[in-house]
């Protein structure tokens, strides 16, 4: 790759330290000069919000619109994740586990054969199986038609977080938690580049890249002013996770045919590295960022979607597990929005990349999405 000698004077802040931001962070440190990136988190650790609060799943690539950035990251994404957890094992264990997406009844079985031609056109494994399949391989699961996608799997997206920090303190870079972001200044007419202002006083960077995660619309305003588009806003859905606290029935992720307008992907039942099974998560729109608490309240809808496919799961063996929250670009009953990944250099203000949206795919799209944020800013890697 080619060298841009001017990059080596250049320093960047990137505020988020999920895992998305993170990722970020490790690209764009092997553009620029040792300890010149800097990610700002606001909690005490990394990835304590959406990063840890997910199905760590890595996505085949299945249901976003062909030539949205949601599915042109999944795609690359899930290939980089793969290479990435396959060269260092040891360091990100990842399972290549395969999915079945089950439907009941014949319109669902419809549309199945419109993902399976539209995983073709894409070049994603996708396979129907057989009956006979079916019972051998999943005997406890009920449908009446499955179709396999056998690229999908999981990965602990925690190791992720872990090894991309490491990858980007092996180039000097910084990541200051309980650092919290409180104005955003510039871009300077005089030396340009911005000053992030944060309790512990201004940091002045060329670039600011703002991976804000459930919070990047107030980011965005920080440092936009009233120049911040006004579809700039973030809805916040809500999935509880609950646990089952017996053998796993499945030895593979299990999903219902998609909610229509991809709302959600329905309950799930997903097994982690360990083989223990979660289902979950369900879909609730809150006003709170921040509420997380599991009780059981939504336990009995949740368990009722998962026995149309898991007959024989006992309802009295789960136990909240945790919640998550999906920060989304389209309210309740609107339709799906793609990732907004935003270069603001056309809004008058170079070297800023808003990241909002970032739901799922986001952990499968995370190190696509880093590559994104490079070539918006034209950084090469060294």
């Amino acid at each position: 790759a080619r060298i841009n000698c001017d990059n080596m004077n250049r320093s960047c802040a990137v505020i988020g330290g999920g895992v998305v931001g993170l990722a970020v962070a490790a690209r764009l440190a092997r553009s620029l000069a040792l300890g010149s990136v800097y990610v700002l988190e606001r909690h005490g650790h990394i990835g304590e919000e959406t990063s840890s609060r997910n199905s760590e799943v890595v996505h085949a690539g299945l249901y976003y619109p062909p030539e949205s950035l949601k599915m042109k990251t999944c795609l690359e994404g899930k290939q980089l994740l793969y290479e990435t957890c396959n060269r260092w094992p040891s360091a990100i264990p990842i399972r290549r586990c395969s999915k079945w997406i089950v439907a009941q009844d014949d319109d669902e079985a419809q549309v199945l054969q419109e993902i399976h031609a539209k995983a073709s056109l894409l070049g994603v494994p996708t396979r129907f199986l057989s009956a006979e399949e079916q019972h051998r391989q999943e005997p406890h699961v009920h449908a009446s038609t499955v179709l396999e996608s056998s690229s999908t799997g999981i990965v602990d997206s925690h190791a992720l977080m872990l090894f991309l920090m490491a990858q980007l303190e092996e180039r000097e870079g910084v990541v200051a938690c309980h650092t919290t972001v409180e104005n955003i200044e510039g871009p300077s007419h005089e030396h340009g580049g911005y000053d992030v202002v944060t309790q512990d006083g201004p940091l002045h960077v060329d670039y600011v890249i703002n991976c804000g995660g459930l919070w990047a619309d107030n980011i965005a305003k920080l440092a936009m002013g009233t120049r911040c588009p006004s579809d700039y806003q973030l809805y916040f859905c809500k999935g509880v996770y609950y646990a089952y606290q017996a053998a796993s029935p499945v030895s593979r992720l299990i999903y219902p045919v998609p909610l229509p307008g991809l709302k959600g992907l329905g309950v799930h039942a997903t097994i982690d590295l360990a083989g223990r099974m979660k289902i979950g998560p369900d879909a609730e729109y809150q006003e709170s960022r921040t509420d997380t608490q599991v009780d059981g309240a939504r336990l009995p809808g949740m368990v009722a979607a998962v026995k149309r496919y898991l007959p024989g799961v006992d309802e009295t063996r789960f136990a909240p597990d945790y919640a998550g929250i999906r920060p989304k670009m389209s309210a309740d009953g609107e339709p799906a929005r793609d990732f907004v990944v935003e270069h603001e250099v056309a809004q008058g203000f170079p070297g800023l990349v808003n990241l909002l949206g970032i739901e799922s795919p986001g952990l499968t799209a995370s190190l696509a999405l880093a590559n994104h944020v490079a070539g918006l800013l034209d950084l090469a890697e060294q």
